[in-house]
């Protein structure tokens, strides 16, 4: 398993890639709504953010399921999430 400080470094790497890349979005297509924009940023700091907490207090889990069972299932949940954000962002483009 990789280790948590990887993780949190990949975790910050892809969230400020697709935060980038929403913002250029906006930059050549001006028709899109800021606010729409906006709010995919908003989701995207607030998956990252999230994933990282629980990657900090992994150790911690008062339900007793393992350290890297929880990293697991925690970064499949942010995959899902992440690419419904980058579905959205493609929607848009057509």
């Amino acid at each position: 398993m990789a280790s948590i400080r990887n993780l949190k470094k990949h975790i910050k790497t892809i969230t400020e890639d697709l935060k980038d890349e929403c913002l250029l979005y906006l930059a050549l297509h001006p028709e899109v709504k800021t606010g729409v924009i906006a709010d995919m940023i908003r989701d995207i700091d607030r998956i990252g953010t999230e994933l990282i907490f629980q990657l900090n207090h992994a150790n911690y889990r008062p339900d007793g399921l393992p350290a890297k069972k929880f990293v697991a299932d925690s970064m499949a949940g942010a995959e899902k999430k992440m690419g419904m954000l980058l579905e959205k962002m493609h929607a848009m483009t057509k």
